[in-house]
């Protein structure tokens, strides 16, 4: 009986969807300079960061303080489209926004 419910936890774990972005854009506004990042989240649930860099060079994480909407939380994975908002310049006045380049990071929700 041990031995079963041993295979059944690993079948599950198996089984799990791994969290996934599709349609990511970037639009840098040059009159707000407002970075807005929008997204779909497929598979499983996940903590949603944002990540930077500029010339090929990582942003720090602390850096990016003025991040608001689908980021930096628990973003659900239903398909819909997410929204983010950056204010790169409140973050990197010194930047030029469109040298700029995003990503996102996933976090598994259970274990940030």
């Amino acid at each position: 009986m041990r031995l079963m419910l041993i295979v059944a936890a690993l079948s599950a774990l198996s089984l799990k969807a791994e969290s996934e972005v599709s349609d990511l854009t970037v639009v840098h506004d040059p009159i707000s300079k407002l970075t807005t990042v929008t997204y779909r989240l497929s598979g499983d649930d996940a903590i949603v960061t944002l990540a930077a860099t500029t010339n090929g060079v990582a942003v720090a994480e602390s850096a990016l303080a003025h991040v608001s909407g689908d980021a930096n939380c628990l973003v659900r994975a239903d398909g819909a489209v997410k929204t983010l908002r950056w204010r790169a310049r409140a973050d990197l006045p010194e930047a030029d926004v469109g040298a700029l380049s995003v990503s996102l990071k996933l976090w598994d929700a259970a274990h940030p």
